[in-house]
């Protein structure tokens, strides 16, 4: 193949990626002369190649010449370009033909643009794209994330989504994202922050001292009641802790009350305490009847538990920084000396208490207080009651009996024991009477007056006692009561029959008309032997033998000296009593407590003088004590001496009394002056040591009082000599 020919004055060419890049910086520049330029070139430029495709051969190397020449080659030489080329043209520039030009069915040449590959990570708008073309990327957000921008590698694009741009190279574009966060504020409690999408939120609420938590709320919206509170954000949200007061919260010095919604005769109040005070330590605690007038307490208690007033009261720790108490309002301590008939308010006072804490879960109830084989005791301030009340159900299917005593406060006196069965009582019932309730309970009276007597001779009485160890049944034992009430009624005849019939020459009782004007009462051997009538007013008696002395609560103290009474109230012979008489019908118009008789010898008021000796005779027995009252007159005389004996060579004594008493202590031998100027005695003979004759009476007994004259120097008076059983 001939060589083409060759023209150095042709027309400059370029490749089409060529123009694109100095159109784009033409444009770029905004300079109307540039893009001018720019479009002259690229028309050069078109004119060139087409004219080297006229040709028929490739334009690598060949050069054109001017028209004619041109023109000619085209006419002359057709055949042989067709001929000598065209295995040049295929084979020689074959690969710069593929690249920079293509023959159309016309022979004519075209441009072919670059095509480049554009890959989109994290979203879409990947695929191939023609050199200059507008490429859109969009970012496929995941859910819980945010958009950030594109890169390309290390290099930052843009921050659009979507993002368009013009293909010029392959590329691979990246869309970055960051977890969506929000703000979350928690007002009145913990768990403020920032948290991702999806993460869940835990706000706790910091309770204050006193205050309970309510509710979570944000804005107007309600959240939640639970504390903690978890919850997963969509939004910046401020949630806010919502309280109140604590109805278990008290604080010193306020008091605290809680009201129980029915008033009942509950006896056993539960509930349970926690001290949170820094420095104070206990508070004070009344269980009241509505009328604030009847309850028990005050109970104090600190961290440990009850420290004051515990009797009935248990207390366990619950484990959590709570103390568990129970009370037994039966066995507690009984508020302002009143037993109340039922219970409704918890008090806790507040100017007697110094800490401030929570009390929860306060409960009342009626359980069975009495349980078989364990003891129950309440106690009582000790007075010489005359009746004893209360009330008993019994709950056990097996066990049927309690047994129970009324004693003072020694265990040393009393009455009973009294047997009780659901049926009522069934063993020593004088002076108990029974009734049924109505609601499965029974009521019982005791007068004491009447009542078997225990041990002893009771007085003053102070505690009701279940011995345990003789009753098999769990029961309710409630409203018990030792009070004092007229046991004598009007116009009705009363009975007090003793347990053995009484020695002595003078019986001494109280009594109180609580109305009526009189009563009147015989001290009976048997119905044909016995003194009487004997009549008392409510200002005392004028009867002969009888003295009245006023006592307190318009009680009266009576003394009946059988050797000293009007031989008209003498009826047969009496002797030992076995039992008084009221008479009923007219004799009597008066309600009336007439109660604690006592029995004793006593020989009457007289004088002694110096130098004269005194001898009374007794009944021969053994005597717990001898009791007189003297007072000595003379100015001179100050002393006399006086022994005990059982015959004329044993005894106790000599003892020496002078006006203020004995002037050596003896044992056993005790002195009291009285208002009137006399000298109350009192020998009790066990205790005695000092022994007449060195012989000690056979058997502790006694018969003899004797004042010895020539050892005695002293004038008096000598009066209430007893010898007491």
């Amino acid at each position: 193949m001939s060589e083409q020919p060759t023209n150095n004055n042709t027309l400059p060419t370029y490749k089409p990626s060529e123009l694109i890049a100095i159109f784009s910086a033409a444009l770029g520049r905004q300079n109307e002369f540039a893009t001018l330029l720019t479009l002259f070139l690229i028309a050069v430029s078109l004119v060139a190649l087409s004219l080297t495709g006229c040709k028929g051969g490739g334009n690598k190397g060949n050069k054109t010449s001017d028209t004619n020449e041109s023109v000619e080659t085209s006419t002359d030489t057709s055949t042989e370009t067709s001929t000598e080329t065209s295995t040049e043209t295929s084979t020689d520039t074959s690969t710069e033909t593929s690249t920079d030009t293509s023959e159309t069915q016309s022979g004519g040449t075209v441009i072919t643009p670059e095509t480049y590959t554009i890959t989109v990570e994290g979203g879409e708008g990947s695929g191939e794209y023609e050199e200059g073309t507008s490429v859109t990327v969009t970012a496929t957000v995941p859910e819980g994330k945010t958009f950030v921008k594109w890169t390309a590698g290390e290099d930052d694009l843009s921050t659009d989504n979507p993002y368009t741009f013009t293909a010029s190279a392959n590329m691979t574009l990246t869309a970055n994202y960051a977890d969506i966060m929000y703000t979350i504020t928690v007002e009145g409690g913990e768990g403020s922050g920032e948290y991702a999408y999806g993460t869940s939120v835990t706000a706790t609420a910091t309770v204050p001292e006193g205050k309970t938590f309510v509710k979570w709320t944000a804005g107007e919206n309600d959240l939640s009641t639970d504390n903690p509170y978890t919850f997963t954000p969509d939004a910046d949200m401020t949630i806010t802790a919502v309280y109140e007061d604590d109805a278990r919260y008290f604080a010193a010095p306020d008091g605290y009350t809680v009201n129980n919604d029915e008033e009942a005769d509950y006896n056993q109040v539960t509930f349970d305490y926690k001290i949170t005070s820094a420095t104070g330590t206990y508070f004070q605690l009344a269980i009241l009847d509505s009328a604030w007038a009847n309850g028990y307490g005050y109970f104090k208690f600190d961290s440990t538990g009850v420290i004051e007033n515990g009797t009935g009261v248990t207390c366990t720790d619950r484990g959590d920084g709570y103390t568990s108490v129970t009370i037994d309002l039966d066995a507690a301590a009984i508020f302002n000396n009143s037993n109340p008939e039922a219970v409704s308010v918890f008090y806790i006072r507040g100017d007697w208490s110094d800490a401030s804490g929570y009390i929860e879960n306060i409960a009342y109830a009626k359980v069975p207080n009495v349980k078989a084989s364990v003891n129950f005791q309440k106690d009582f301030d000790e007075s010489d009651y005359n009746f004893v009340s209360f009330d008993y159900k019994i709950t056990s299917a097996e066990g049927t009996c309690l047994q129970i005593a009324i004693l003072d406060s020694t265990w040393q006196n009393g009455y009973g024991y009294f047997k009780f069965t659901s049926a009522g009582v069934t063993n020593n019932g004088s002076g108990v009477t029974c009734t049924d309730r109505g609601d499965g309970y029974t009521s019982v009276t005791i007068d004491l007056e009447l009542a078997k007597v225990f041990a002893g001779d009771p007085r003053e009485i102070s505690v009701f006692y279940v011995r345990g160890s003789w009753s098999d049944a769990d029961a309710f034992v409630e409203n018990v009561s030792f009070y004092k009430a007229a046991n004598v009624k009007a116009t009705v005849a009363y009975t007090r029959n003793f347990a053995t019939a009484k020695q002595g020459n003078q019986v001494s009782f109280d009594y109180k008309i609580i109305s009526g004007n009189k009563f009147n009462i015989a001290f009976m051997s048997d119905w044909s032997n016995f003194y009487s009538y004997f009549a008392f007013t409510p200002t005392g008696s004028t009867e002969t033998g009888v003295t009245c002395t006023a006592g307190e609560d318009g009680f009266y103290h009576a003394t009946v000296n059988f050797d000293l009474i009007a031989s008209n109230k003498i009826h047969g012979t009496p002797g030992d009593i076995a039992f008084i008489y009221i008479r009923g019908n007219d004799w009597s118009d008066a309600d009336a407590i007439v109660h604690n008789f006592t029995f004793e010898t006593v020989i009457p008021t007289e004088e002694f003088a110096a130098g004269t000796g005194v001898t009374k005779a007794v009944t021969q027995k053994a005597y717990s004590s001898i009791t007189f009252e003297y007072k000595i007159t003379s100015e001179e005389g100050t002393y006399f001496n006086l022994a005990l004996l059982d015959t004329w060579q044993s005894g106790y004594g000599y003892f020496v009394f002078y006006a203020d008493g004995t002037h050596t202590a003896y044992d056993g031998v005790t002195c009291t002056t009285l208002d009137d100027g006399f000298v109350s005695v009192t020998i009790t003979t066990a205790n005695v040591t000092k022994i007449f004759n060195s012989t000690e009476p056979e058997g502790g007994n006694l018969q003899i009082f004797y004042m010895r004259g020539n050892a005695t120097t002293a004038n008096g008076l000598l009066r209430r000599v007893s010898f007491n059983d």
